[in-house]
């Protein structure tokens, strides 16, 4: 009866430890980069008709995204073997051009909700600014990103 028992919970610790750390860097960024997702995708669903186009709600969201898109890049420190880590060391090795890309995504955060608080009525006249904030982030994820 003792050794069933203890096979059990020896397995039971060796699949704890197996599990992803919530509190790791790299599971940090990810969660927010995967909440910055979906916020985008609520956005992109408003202008192609998925989803209805409310400018309030539009509005709302990319203030969302904006907020969101501050929070991120405190967890980018450089973790030796982080094996569930996408990010290209070029990050670290070229600081200021990663800055540059966060920059540039902030800049065309602060475009689209420029163009969102106008809240027109048509929105069509929001495609260029969200497109321009989905450029910067394929622009910075070829850098930076390795797929």
């Amino acid at each position: 009866m003792r050794t069933p028992l203890l096979l059990i919970l020896s397995a039971s610790v060796l699949l704890t430890a197996c599990g992803v750390d919530k509190n790791s860097p790299v599971h940090l960024r990810k969660q927010q980069f995967k909440e910055m997702m979906r916020t985008r995708e609520s956005l992109q669903g408003m202008l192609n008709g998925r989803l209805k186009y409310e400018p309030e709600a539009f509005l709302s969201a990319a203030h969302a995204l904006a907020d969101q898109s501050a929070k991120p890049w405190q967890w980018f420190e450089p973790i030796p073997n982080a094996e569930d880590s996408k990010a290209k060391g070029d990050i670290w090795r070229d600081a200021h051009a990663f800055k540059q890309a966060q920059d540039d995504l902030t800049r065309s955060l602060q475009q689209l909700t420029a163009a969102a608080a106008a809240k027109p009525t048509d929105p069509t006249q929001l495609k260029p600014a969200l497109g321009a904030v989905e450029q910067a982030c394929t622009s910075c994820h070829k850098q930076f990103k390795l797929e």
